[in-house]
């Protein structure tokens, strides 16, 4: 699995946003505030939910186990956040690079323009400066 430090924590903040954020945001909020889509979460969601629902336990466990993970995932959550406050993602790499390369074009444009429109108004000069 590559980048895997990276998807652990998408998996354990996805995790976390999901079932343990008291204001229950939506899928659409979490995945805008994480910086991945929308299908990523669900695919998160989908393998923290397989593995919860792999354990063998009872009602009363499964309470225990809620309010531990709660804990936990919140414990992780933090640690991470103190180790790297603002993890590069790939998503906003790549984006940031197809804005680059979009902006470097576009500014190429306007120089090519202003040096035609340079050598126009030096043109029209050089005519209006010979009749």
């Amino acid at each position: 699995m590559r980048n895997r430090p990276y998807r652990f924590r998408k998996l354990i903040e996805v995790a976390w946003h999901c079932y343990f954020n008291h204001t229950s945001p939506t899928q659409s909020s979490i995945a805008e505030m994480m910086g991945i889509s929308d299908s990523l979460v669900s695919h998160y969601r989908r393998i923290f939910d397989s593995l919860v629902q792999k354990l063998n336990v009872t009602v009363d466990e499964m309470l225990l186990l809620d309010s531990a993970l709660e804990k936990l995932l919140s414990a992780i959550k933090a640690e991470f956040e103190a180790a790297d406050p603002r993890p590069q993602s790939a998503p906003r790499q790549r984006l940031r690079k197809a804005y680059e390369a979009e902006y470097q074009e576009a500014a190429d444009c306007v120089m090519a323009t202003q040096r035609e429109c340079e050598w126009r108004a030096s043109s029209e000069i050089a005519q209006m400066a010979t009749a």
